[in-house]
């Protein structure tokens, strides 16, 4: 019965489409905050798109983000347009899909293992003594995320907003790197996908669950347009494939944090993250704690008020996760990478 009403209701949404409304260009440090990593992956599939010269550069430049970050905010800003709601308060839309993202964290390398300077990353060290490679190695802040000695492999993980493929160009003029590569993640999700038409950029939001290992069964699409002029925002409706119940919210709400004077992660540490094992949350006043993958589902929580918790990852699949921390007054979530 609820599939039902779900399937009527997301029906009528579908067939309602907005007239153009005023909206504000202005980007909140809480947007910035929550999507920067989203417009620079945008920024870098636009580049790849148009077979822009830039995407040789490992630096997504700012001047390729603005105007993504314009449209966004004037959907952000939109609040007469309902929709846009579950898009940021709602399901907490991100780019996590294999088949949109370009922005990967983790570079593959294949070394030869003769060279002596290979054996300090073998044994966990990311500094080598080799200084060219170790210089291009700390200005981008890479350490070491996994290796294998007997197949020469080393994978090296950062933080950072670059070009993936850009960086792995550059690791391969180094002696002893034989091959560089990004490594994508393996499952489907949720997707951000940006396109632009003159004065006209198109967003579209799209929410998928169900089997996402194999290719996401379900996909619930919003689509918008902007014009990035004038600064006027148009809901262009659903796109709906649905064989499933909606999953539970995630309900981040940005939207009412986002003129806060305290950033989310000065209130709250979670270390290490990225994690393999163990993560360590730490926070005054925690009231609930709780642990998502990025497919909407619960599957960890802890009710009990403390400063301090200790969640065992291990029996968990590599991913991406959210963990929701809950205050009398707020709440925050921050998103873990476990390998």
């Amino acid at each position: 019965m609820k599939n039902l009403i779900n399937l009527i209701f997301f029906s009528i949404l579908a067939t309602t489409i907005s007239a153009q409304t005023q909206s504000n260009c202005e980007t909140s440090w809480g947007l910035e905050y929550y999507y920067k990593r989203d417009v620079a992956d945008l920024a870098l599939n636009r580049l790849f798109s148009i077979k822009s010269p830039d995407t040789n550069q490992i630096i997504i430049q700012q001047i390729h983000q603005d105007s993504i970050w314009k449209g966004l905010t004037a959907i952000y800003n939109a609040s007469s347009i309902p929709e846009r709601d579950s898009v940021f308060d709602f399901y907490c839309i991100h780019n996590n899909s294999s088949n949109t993202r370009k922005l990967f964290q983790t570079i593959y390398l294949e070394v030869d293992t003769s060279l002596s300077w290979t054996d300090n990353w073998f044994n966990g060290e990311i500094v080598t003594g080799y200084s060219e490679l170790d210089s291009l190695i700390s200005k981008y802040a890479y350490n070491i995320e996994s290796v294998n000695y007997n197949y020469g492999v080393v994978q090296i993980y950062s933080e950072m907003l670059i070009n993936p493929y850009a960086i792995s160009d550059s690791l391969m003029s180094f002696e002893g790197i034989e091959n560089a590569l990004p490594v994508p993640t393996n499952f489907d999700g949720n997707r951000i996908e940006y396109t632009l038409e003159g004065e006209h950029q198109y967003f579209s939001f799209t929410l998928a669950w169900g089997d996402c290992y194999m290719g996401c069964i379900n996909k619930y699409k919003w689509n918008f347009s902007v014009n990035i002029s004038s600064c006027e925002v148009e809901y262009l409706g659903l796109e709906p494939l649905i064989y499933d119940e909606l999953p539970d919210p995630l309900f981040c709400n940005i939207t009412p944090i986002k003129e806060s004077s305290i950033p989310p992660d000065e209130a709250i540490s979670i270390f290490p993250n990225p994690s393999s094992d163990y993560v360590c949350i730490s926070g005054n006043d925690m009231q609930q704690i709780e642990l998502w993958n990025e497919y909407g589902q619960l599957i960890q929580k802890n009710v009990q008020a403390v400063d301090f918790l200790l969640i065992n990852m291990k029996n968990y699949k590599p991913g991406i996760y959210f963990i929701k921390v809950k205050r009398e007054n707020n709440m925050r979530i921050i998103k873990l990478i476990h390998y």
